[in-house]
């Protein structure tokens, strides 16, 4: 997360914004929603993580499996799309 808003921050230092051009306003957003789904998902696994550490912890399987599935599907639309973003570049 720090690098990518240190990378936000020198783009728009050197006059690069949102509107640039299409490319970079596309960036700009999925980036930022990228950062957004990163923090809900690290936000999940923190929840998991918590309530795996409690006695009661192991009657919350489906809970866990639920947080996992989630982040998964996540990381992997996120890899497509990337790869999409930037083969499409």
């Amino acid at each position: 997360m720090v690098v990518k808003i240190i990378e936000f921050g020198m783009k728009i230092s050197q006059g690069v914004g949102l509107t640039e051009n299409r490319y970079f306003t596309l960036y700009f957003i999925f980036a930022s929603v990228h950062l957004f789904h990163v923090l809900i998902g690290l936000s999940v696994l923190l929840f998991i993580w918590s309530s795996a550490r409690r006695p009661e912890g192991a009657s919350q399987i489906l809970l866990m499996e639920c947080g996992a599935t989630f982040w998964h599907l996540v990381d992997l639309l996120w890899i497509v799309l990337f790869a999409l973003f930037y083969v499409l570049r």
